[in-house]
């Protein structure tokens, strides 16, 4: 926990799906999270918990957003919605000890490479952490960034593991 910060929980679909398991004051999420919710039912639970002023829906401002959008460059995977999370998470991170409440295993490992505390609410997480990099499988270059298809020689662009370190340490 940060010194002296409260703690606050950031909610992802997993999250919001499970809200009533979760016991904080300060629970918040992203209008693109609450835009996944597709459940008639899910949405009647999730607008009472907003109604009710117990889940705030907070927009990541353009630095925080910009920052997100720096740091998930090389994971193509994430969605806008995993995006905002990050971005509410760097944005808040300064009021509050935050906890990504996520069962994406794509977003907690983006958020364990920036030392973003997360976890799952239905499974356990990550247990490794995995740092990307894409290889053509033409040439053999390395790109830090994803491509389909490499601006060399055309072939094919596959993501591999660069570096895979245990969740802890």
């Amino acid at each position: 926990m940060a010194k002296g910060l409260p703690p606050g929980y950031i909610l992802d679909a997993a999250g919001l799906f499970r809200i009533s398991l979760i016991d904080s004051k300060a629970l918040f999420t992203t209008n693109e999270v609450v835009n996944e919710v597709a459940s008639e039912n899910e949405r009647l639970i999730v607008n009472s918990y907003i109604k009710s002023f117990r889940l705030k829906v907070l927009e990541p401002d353009k630095k925080a957003s910009g920052l997100a959008l720096n740091i998930t460059g090389t994971s193509p995977r994430l969605t806008e919605a995993d995006i905002s999370v990050i971005a509410l998470a760097l944005q808040l991170g300064e009021q509050y000890d935050i906890t990504v409440i996520t069962d994406d295993y794509e977003l907690q490992n983006v958020l364990a490479l920036h030392n973003i505390k997360c976890k799952g609410i239905k499974t356990t997480g990550i247990k490794k952490i995995i740092q990307w990099t894409y290889r053509c499988t033409g040439c053999g270059r390395y790109f830090k960034k994803p491509f389909e298809i490499c601006p060399y020689c055309g072939s094919a662009v596959k993501r591999k593991p660069r570096k895979i370190k245990d969740k802890t340490g």
